[in-house]
């Protein structure tokens, strides 16, 4: 008889274990563990509360200008601004965060 053999009892159970998982229907699940260190948790589940409060400043500001009939445009450079009598201006993206932190007022012309 030719063929490969098999040495040991141990070997032939662990290929035919594998074997068997070829043709099962599903995998094994994953083993199940309860270890804080494998945890990974990358998305919290909401907002910092501090985040939250700089989106509600921002929304304080954007209802503010809105109201008076600014209008702000935005680019991958900046804004533009303008009054709700014409004047415009253009913003940095840093002058955009500011204005949106409360940091920078804009004047009305």
């Amino acid at each position: 008889m030719s063929g490969a053999q098999i040495p040991s009892t141990e070997s032939a159970t662990a290929v035919e274990q594998a074997a068997a998982v070829g043709r099962s229907a599903r995998p094994a699940p994953p083993p199940q563990t309860t270890d804080a260190a494998v945890l990974v948790d990358t998305i919290p589940p909401e907002p910092p509360a501090e985040l939250l409060d700089q989106i509600a400043v921002a929304g304080q500001i954007w209802d503010r200008l809105t109201s008076r009939g600014t209008t702000i445009s935005f680019s991958q450079s900046g804004a533009t601004v303008r009054t709700a009598n014409g004047a415009e201006r253009r913003l940095s993206l840093a002058d955009v965060v500011r204005l949106a932190s409360g940091e920078l007022q804009l004047e009305e012309r």
